[in-house]
């Protein structure tokens, strides 16, 4: 059994309709209007995409979109911009499900909050770097979910990612471009709107 299993039985479950699921807590802080996810963290750096890509693609979600970027990750990540909700280090699980939730979409590397919010029926864009979805780490959801990724013969370099790139430079992660993501962001919402 995967870790996700539990997670997809106990939001499917008709007598726990994930709007009222106790498992969720209202964070004690309000994030008004509409907002997108953005999860830049993991547990190794070859699955990290750059913070910078992950800055440029909410900054562009936030001025041409009109949605608002809130990033969340386990550990403070100490953002000052105007345009931008930073909750690094700020939330628990059940406050983190509750604004995944929430959430017009998530941007995420892969990870933990990436399986919540497909948990969670959460439209996701995933990026995967050292690992690849065909080993089981695809999350599954009800909702779209978009795979970036990058065919290399040296991924994956490993089974659940390595601190640091064999190669040295980071390549599956550093060629996919916060422009790329941004458009496959702007099709799916026009979609959604028709």
């Amino acid at each position: 059994m995967t870790y996700i299993e539990p997670l997809v039985a106990l939001f499917k479950e008709k007598k726990y309709p994930v709007p009222k699921l106790v498992a969720m807590k209202k964070p004690p802080f309000d994030i008004e209007g509409k907002y997108a996810v953005f999860v830049p963290g993991a547990s190794k750096n070859t699955k990290k995409w750059p913070r910078e890509y992950f800055l440029q693609l909410a900054e562009m979600t936030y001025r041409k979109l009109n949605i608002k970027p809130v990033f969340v990750d386990a550990q403070p990540l100490n953002i000052r911009l105007s345009f931008l909700i930073d909750l690094g280090g700020k939330t628990n699980l059940r406050e983190l499900a509750y604004i995944l939730h929430g959430a017009e979409f998530v941007v995420s590397n892969d990870t933990g909050p990436a399986h919540m919010a497909a948990a969670l029926s959460t439209p996701l864009f995933v990026i995967f770097g050292s690992t690849i979805p065909e080993f089981g780490f695809r999350p599954v959801s009800e909702a779209p979910v978009f795979l970036f990724e990058r065919k290399l013969r040296c991924r994956p370099c490993s089974l659940h990612g390595k601190d640091r790139c064999p190669r040295g430079d980071l390549l599956c992660l550093k060629d996919i471009k916060p422009e790329e993501v941004f458009r496959k962001i702007e099709e799916f919402l026009s979609w959604r709107n028709l």
